[in-house]
């Protein structure tokens, strides 16, 4: 297959996963969480007397445990639900020179919707706090007043350290943010995709992921040092790294090689267990 028809592939699997009917639903639900983060900033900068700027809204949206866990993760794997092997993909099967085709253009559009997904959250977020929030490239009065004071921090659910703060612009902040919820909705995706092809089914995938989800996040909710580090959420959320004041949590090139390593290893077996499966329409080897 050429690079055109592998091009072409993509191009329909993003198609097919992005013009349905489930995406409205996933904008609308997307939509209705920023205007809830909206609601609790306005209300906590009343309490606080202090303002909030864009980057702290765009942030709270990539760095809230439950928000990344049980939201945002959920709605990606119900949009790439349709990535499957199903009868759709028999012409395209028979079209491919090798089975490592067919399912390098499925990773490489999964890849590809977890970015995009990331950024129609980001693009969504800034439209709704781009009006009540200020612009500007400096941590706000809110954030380095909670950052400061481990009781309000606590109160507010405030996630940023000072060490962050000194080392990392607002904005800087956001796209590193969007970078390690890339590598962590991309394994997830994958995992989905692996477990939907091996049972030939949309519900299975995204059940499957979804226990594996609630697994981490217990583990992770139970504070055991051996295992934090290597947990999804301590790996995904910008918050959750090593800025010079705890040694045990993970430092941002650490987690880098850790989504680069889990995708990897997703996807080596996955196509080894893709290559093994019976398909029931005309296939090659």
């Amino acid at each position: 297959m050429s690079k055109t028809g592998l091009r072409s592939f993509v191009v329909q699997d993003i198609k097919n996963a992005l013009f349905q009917k489930r995406s409205i639903v996933i904008l609308l639900l997307l939509g209705f969480v920023s205007f809830s983060v909206l609601d609790t900033l306005a209300r906590h900068s009343v309490e606080l007397s202090a303002e909030y700027n864009l980057a702290d809204f765009l942030l709270v949206h990539f760095n809230d445990f439950n928000r990344v866990m049980y939201v945002i993760s959920p709605l990606f794997l119900f949009l790439i639900g349709v990535l499957t092997l199903s009868q759709q993909d028999e012409l395209r099967f028979l079209r491919c020179h090798s089975r490592w085709e067919w399912f390098s253009s499925k990773v490489i559009a999964m890849v590809l919707m977890a970015g995009i997904f990331l950024v129609t959250i980001l693009l969504i977020a800034s439209l709704v706090g781009i009006r009540p929030f200020s612009l500007q490239n400096e941590w706000s009065e809110a954030t380095v007043l909670l950052s400061q004071d481990p009781k309000l921090s606590l109160a507010y659910g405030n996630v940023f350290r000072p060490e962050l703060l000194s080392r990392l612009s607002p904005f800087q902040s956001v796209w590193i943010s969007v970078f390690l919820l890339w590598g962590h909705l991309s394994f997830l995706g994958l995992v989905s995709l692996v477990i939907n092809v091996g049972c030939k089914s949309r519900i299975w995938g995204t059940v499957g992921t979804l226990g594996f989800i609630f697994i981490n996040a217990t583990i992770y909710r139970m504070e055991i040092p051996s295992l934090d580090t290597y947990t999804l959420y301590a790996n995904a959320m910008l918050s959750a790294h090593d800025f010079g004041y705890d040694a045990s949590l993970p430092t941002l090139f650490q987690s880098s090689v850790y989504w680069i390593l889990l995708v990897a290893v997703v996807v080596l077996i996955g196509y080894r267990f893709f290559r093994r499966m019976d398909i029931n329409f005309g296939e090659k080897r």
